[in-house]
């Protein structure tokens, strides 16, 4: 089955509404961390969810060692088919797949990355789902290889053309709002996506210091994914009006009032914001 949306890049500057999102690196083999097992009953294991790295970096030799390191740090919705990567997508894995940073914040290891627009989250998982060997999810006119879409991604470049996506392949995508806002819950019924407590979970206004943070610090929730209110927002696949498209989770710019589990609002899928990023999922059986 395949869903369409009609993507519109434009020309111009960031908007008003500026968020950040993710980096994760597949790895370059350098760290001893172990992201071994992951857990989803407690989020409670050994592995070091803040230094994801899904490949060594080196070539594309490998694909299912990419994948399953990759894999290694997405949890299983229970109940659902889909799996969720367990923090936001952050700088140094965003940069290992597109070649470059865009985020407005550095300086730290795991920040997440931000300043990514929506097509280049869509860019990006495509990417990605090729380098570990499996079927994109995403097409522009029909074509699922994205040197063949005419994009250039973090510059602002004009693209008036269709994106579908195809809900049979097994590649990365971004989520549904609805299968973003049920991974949030956590299997829980707090306000924020692991506790009543936003301190303990969430970088927001009043905690964040006008920044990003490294990304699993908080608690996770019942699940065990980390940083689903607040640190940045998180782009979704639903689109709104004309170009504009939903993204959740709240961000270290927003009050507590919008980092609830269940807030969810529109940016411009061309709007490069230093409190807006995404995190991927993959759905599973496929």
């Amino acid at each position: 089955m395949e869903t369409q949306l009609s993507v519109q890049v434009l020309r111009g500057g960031a908007d008003v509404d500026k968020n950040n999102s993710g980096e994760i690196k597949p790895s370059d083999g350098k760290d001893g961390s172990n992201p071994s097992e992951t857990k989803s009953s407690d989020g409670k294991d050994d592995s070091n969810p803040g230094e994801t790295k899904p490949s060594d970096g080196k070539d594309d030799s490998n694909p299912d060692e990419t994948k399953q390191n990759i894999d290694r740090q997405m949890i299983l919705v229970p109940g659902r088919t889909y799996s969720i990567l367990k923090t936001e997508v952050t700088q140094e894995f965003y940069e290992s797949v597109m070649g470059e940073n865009p985020s407005e914040f550095n300086g730290e290891k795991n920040l997440s990355v931000e300043k990514v627009i929506w097509y280049d989250a869509v860019e990006f998982c495509n990417k990605l789902s090729a380098k570990c060997g499996l079927t994109p999810v995403y097409a522009v006119a029909g074509e699922t290889d994205v040197s063949e879409w005419g994009y250039v991604p973090n510059k602002g470049n004009q693209m008036y053309k269709y994106v579908t996506q195809d809900e049979n392949a097994n590649g990365y995508r971004l989520p549904a709002v609805e299968e973003w806002q049920y991974a949030a819950k956590g299997g829980q019924e707090f306000k924020y996506s692991g506790s009543y407590n936003s301190d303990e979970v969430g970088w927001y206004y009043d905690n964040s210091e006008n920044k990003t943070h490294p990304v699993a610090q908080k608690k996770p929730n019942g699940y065990g994914l980390y940083d689903m209110s607040g640190n940045v927002g998180e782009w979704c696949w639903d689109s709104g009006i004309d170009e504009y498209r939903c993204y959740c989770g709240g961000s270290w710019y927003h009050n507590t009032d919008r980092c609830g589990v269940d807030y969810k609002n529109l940016s411009g899928a061309r709007n490069t914001c230093f409190d807006l990023g995404f995190r991927i999922v993959r759905s599973t059986g496929k």
